[in-house]
This record gives structure tokens, C-alpha cells and sequence, in this order.
């Protein structure tokens, strides 16, 4: 199975490295590698916050700056334009009344390579990056969070399964589009709106195996006898490259021909035989048999079986197989006792 991550991210559009500089009154700290991120949750600031947003890119860069009091008021939103290869500074009083207390979100359009100083006050990011398995479906895929200041996360894998494990692994049994998203929460953050919560989406998309299926049959007997045993032995190959998964081989009986017995995983409805294979491994092949009664008149039968599959299969013009079948009228011979003359 085939499997692409595509970045798809929700939200602001530019490509730029930041450095995010929080600092308090005149204080400066280390800074902290953050990873990718689509929000910065500073938690517990106050008018004397400052920050500033350093962009070392060559392409100008926008953010928003919200600032919510500790009640659920937004109390002001501000956008950031950092230059390229510079900088904004900001001070969180100069657009809050006085006495604020809360926290400060900056959002990005796009995921990020941020770097945060790690000053006073809890910092919150939500931030994975992805493992993919090689093999076919079932494909498993391990996520690996990279957040910073989570006391808890909440993954969606897109499927309708979540988890609150730090890094997990998930399976995904079949192809489509998973959008999985990373909500990540830290305890005296604020969190009475979930969408202050930060966020990271991607969207994981899983191809279907491409698998060459073709199937072959052939008679026993042939010619065969009229109202005599007839066997189809049908051969179902896989030509690769992937795993064949959800196999349906379906024959239509001829007119006249009674079913007698089939392989294990086929059976009868009304005038057609189903069989169903789970797997059929790339670069095999495997029998199936169906035995009918051929019909009480001499003559010709058509017997016609065809195989699909659920995955990509490339080539359909050797997914069915057609077999004329010559019956013969069985041969009696009558004999007679001889009576001597009296």
C-alpha cells in the first residue's frame, strides 16, 4: 500500500522561521526550540508582558495576537507584520486596561519552525510529526509529539478512534483521506473555549495497493458426458507489486447444469457461485474448484468467472476467463440374453 502525508495545515500562509522572545519588565531567557506550531498559548501574563517576534526569513510574515482575561473576555486582537529578516516588539499593556490578567495567543497561518524564549509564565504548543509503516493495510502510523507545556493532549485520527496517550501509534485499515488532528491543554491555561486550545492538523492519505489480478479455468473432463460430474478448477493469480485484499470471484452457472459442490468460502445463490478470498499475496497464486452436473443433452456449455479486488488493479482485461465446454451423450450398450430353440 501506497501512503502520502500531505501538509495541509488550517489556517495563516507563509513559510518563515521565527523566533518568539518573551520577556518580562526588562528580563530575558534562554530560548527553546519549539518545533512546528500553529499557536503559541503564553499562559498567565500580565500589562508588564513583553514579547517580540523575530522573523529569519527573507519573506515578510503576519500573526494575530489575541489577549483573553482570566473571565472570557477577549479583550483585544492584534495583528503582527514582522518584516523579513526582522522583527516586532510588543508590550501586552499597551493594548489591555489596566489590572489585566490572562493569557496571550499568537497564531500563525501555516505551521511554523518557531523558537520560543522561555520566560516567565507557561508556554503552550501543539506540534507531531509523523512515522508511516510500508506495508500494506492494515497501515500502521506512529505520531510523535513534539508540543511543549502539555499536561494533557487529545489526538483525532480522522476515522472516528481518539487517544490521550503523549505519542501513539494508530492503524488504519483502509485507504482514504484521515485528517488527524493534536489539541494539546495545560492545567491554569485558558481553557473555557476549546478553540483557545493549541492546535496541529495534517492529513494522512492512504492509497490502495495496486495488485495485477487474473484468473484462469479449465474443464475435467473436456469433452465432457452428459448428466456426468464436470469440475472447473479456476486459478487465481497476483502479479503483484502489492498484496491482493478483499478478493470476490463470482461465476454464473451455464443453463442446463446443476451445482454440486464448490472450494471452502464459495457458495450458491440462485444461478451464481460467489467465493471470497481475504489475501492473496503478491507474486502467488492460488486454486479454486467448482463441480456441476453437465446438462442432459448433448452440445456445447459457456462457463465465464471473473475476479475483483478491492485494491488498485491496473490491468482488468485478465480478470475473466471464458471456457467452452463440449458434452457428449453417454454411450449404453444393451445386452440382449440369447434363448436356445426349444
Amino acid at each position: 500500500m501506497k501512503i502520502r502525508v500531505i501538509l495541509w495545515s488550517f489556517g495563516l500562509a507563509s513559510f518563515c522561521l521565527f523566533m518568539v522572545s518573551q520577556l518580562l519588565a526588562a528580563q530575558t531567557t534562554p530560548q527553546k526550540m519549539i518545533g512546528e506550531v500553529l499557536q503559541i498559548h503564553v499562559c498567565g501574563v500580565a500589562e508588564t508582558t513583553q514579547y517580540t517576534l523575530f522573523n529569519n526569513t527573507n519573506q515578510g510574515a503576519t500573526a494575530v495576537n489575541e489577549y483573553w482575561q482570566t473571565d472570557g473576555t477577549l479583550v483585544a486582537s492584534v495583528p503582527a507584520s514582522v518584516p523579513a529578516n526582522g522583527s516586532s516588539a510588543y508590550t501586552v499593556g499597551d493594548y489591555v486596561p489596566s489590572g489585566f490578567a490572562g493569557d496571550a495567543i499568537i497564531s500563525f497561518d501555516t505551521p511554523l519552525s518557531t523558537t520560543l524564549d522561555a520566560g516567565p509564565g507557561a508556554f503552550l504548543t501543539a506540534d507531531f510529526t509523523v512515522t508511516l509503516g510500508t506495508s500494506p493495510a492494515p497501515l500502521a502510523v506512529t505520531f510523535t509529539n513534539l508540543s511543549v507545556g502539555y499536561d494533557s493532549v487529545l489526538w483525532d485520527f480522522g476515522d472516528g478512534i481518539t487517544s490521550t496517550l503523549p505519542s501513539p501509534s494508530h492503524t488504519y485499515a483502509s485507504p482514504g483521506l484521515y485528517v488527524v488532528t493534536l489539541t494539546t491543554d495545560k492545567t491554569g491555561c485558558l481553557d473555557f473555549d476549546p478553540f483557545l486550545n493549541p492546535t496541529r492538523s495534517i492529513i494522512v492519505e492512504v492509497i490502495a495497493p495496486t495488485a495485477d489480478l487474473a484468473i484462469s479455468q479449465a474443464a475435467i473432463p473436456d469433452p465432457a458426458t452428459t448428466s456426468a460430474p464436470l469440475t472447473y478448477v479456476f486459478t487465481i493469480t497476483n502479479d503483484g507489486p502489492d498484496n491482493a485484499t478483499g478478493l470476490i470471484i463470482t461465476d454464473t452457472l451455464a443453463p442446463g447444469v446443476t451445482f454440486v459442490d464448490a472450494s471452502t468460502g464459495c457458495s450458491l445463490t440462485g444461478s451464481i457461485v460467489t467465493c471470497y478470498l481475504d489475501t492473496l499475496s503478491s507474486n502467488t497464486a492460488v486454486p479454486l474448484t467448482l463441480t456441476v452436473l453437465a446438462p442432459e443433452t448433448a452440445g456445447t456449455i459457456t462457463n465465464t468467472v471473473t475476479v475483483l479486488t478491492t485494491a488498485d488493479d491496473p490491468d482488468m482485461s485478465n480478470n475473466t476467463a471464458v471456457l467452452t465446454t463440449t458434452i457428449t451423450s453417454a454411450n449404453f450398450s444393451v445386452y440382449l440374453p440369447v434363448m436356445a430353440k426349444p
